[in-house]
């Protein structure tokens, strides 16, 4: 079957909604069907297809994708601004149409409301809380359509007030994010990674990958470094970042003492099995009290948790509800108390010195993750979209 993956936002990027998409790309086109990314060109796309020129390697994905970037209106394309484009999703809708899609996946808004109403088999997913978008509204106004398939989303307080806007419930399906399992199925041994790296083989890591935006819980890794800084046989390593957001957290660092933290800035995803298999375990803080302006801390569902379980490392995070519906505490993960430093600091020690427990966390993060491949949630994405004709 025929399927396009629409997103109307840039790619490539470095915002996780891209990863999510050509993952979901990727996913489709493992279970055998022709897929096809079509995504909005503009200035600041075309500069990031020259920046990021190996889009494998960038994304982490193991195949070739065919990619359409379609031109939005002129205005858009100078400012980068194409979300929810009229143009873009005029243009999109046409190529579904003459493409004969045998469905459209959409991670936008415009388009699926254009292609639903063309009879083309489509689905939506949207992870926001901005209800009151008119665009997204828009989608809501078409959800009885017989060709409006279904609306993918990834925690259950959103299924309920997308229904309680008129998304009939059969239509709507909660999943989390993925992980591309066979991407972590590489050598266990840190010490061959770290050698890689340029890290001390005998030394250990307690590991971060992702943003480094300070609402990421950023200040709480630095706080127990600088709270373990008297153990030598320790590093902290974090794994990506934009300059501005290097800068600031160096700068932190070189202000406090804290000298056992090394900044990586970013990384092509290809690399992150890497980084994560060097680690002695892996870090995942927030900071409840913060303001979040890139996610909804109560809604989330953070891609680097289901990574972080895929690399066989046991994992101290800070528990908050979207991460302890899915970590076990004590089972597969050391789960903090939000705000607790000293806590934080202990759990990253019990997690190095406590070798048993250690193996144990891994394993059972491992075992528990193999449900939320890529592969596995677009088979059920399938099955809501075609009524199990997959």
């Amino acid at each position: 079957m025929k399927i396009g993956v629409f997103s109307d936002a840039d790619i490539p990027s470095l915002w996780a909604h891209s990863f999510s998409v050509m993952k979901t790309a990727q996913g489709l086109a493992a279970l055998g069907h022709q897929t096809r990314v079509v995504t909005a060109n503009s200035l600041r796309a075309a500069r990031n297809r020259w920046r990021f020129r190996d889009l494998g390697a960038h994304y982490g994905i193991r195949q070739r994708l065919d990619i359409t970037w379609l031109p939005p209106s002129l205005g858009a394309w100078f400012r980068g601004n194409t979300q929810n484009d009229p143009l873009f999703a005029q243009r999109a809708a046409e190529l579904a149409g003459q493409e004969g899609l045998g469905l459209v996946y959409a991670r936008s808004y415009l388009t699926p409301v254009l292609t639903a109403r063309a009879g083309i088999p489509t689905v939506v997913e949207t992870h926001t809380t901005n209800y009151d978008n008119p665009h997204l509204a828009a989608i809501h106004a078409v959800a009885g359509l017989p060709a409006f398939r279904g609306l993918i989303t990834i925690h259950a307080d959103i299924a309920a007030e997308h229904a309680r806007r008129g998304v009939p419930a059969e239509k709507i399906l909660v999943l989390e994010d993925g992980v591309d399992l066979e991407r972590f199925l590489v050598a266990d041994d840190p010490q061959p990674w770290r050698r890689q790296l340029g890290l001390d083989p005998d030394r250990h890591y307690a590991v971060y990958a992702g943003h480094l935006y300070a609402d990421k819980g950023i200040e709480v890794i630095l706080e127990a470094a600088r709270l373990l800084a008297g153990r030598q046989d320790l590093g902290f390593l974090l794994v990506g970042g934009f300059p501005e957001d290097l800068r600031r957290w160096r700068q932190w660092c070189r202000q406090r003492g804290v000298g056992n933290v090394a900044f990586t800035g970013f990384m092509p995803n290809a690399a992150l099995p890497g980084y994560l298999k060097a680690a002695t375990c892996l870090l995942l803080p927030y900071q409840p009290e913060r303001a979040h302006t890139v996610m909804d801390i109560h809604t989330t569902s953070p891609l680097k948790l289901f990574e972080y379980m895929a690399a066989r490392r046991p994992i101290v995070a800070t528990a908050v509800p979207t991460v302890a519906k899915v970590l076990k505490a004590g089972h597969s993960g050391l789960l903090v108390p939000p705000g607790d430093l000293e806590a934080f600091a202990q759990a990253i020690e019990r997690a190095i010195d406590d070798a048993a427990l250690a193996q144990l966390l891994a394993h059972n993060a491992w075992r528990e993750v193999q449900p939320f491949s890529w592969t596995q949630r677009c088979r059920r994405i399938l099955d809501l979209a075609l009524g199990g004709l997959v």
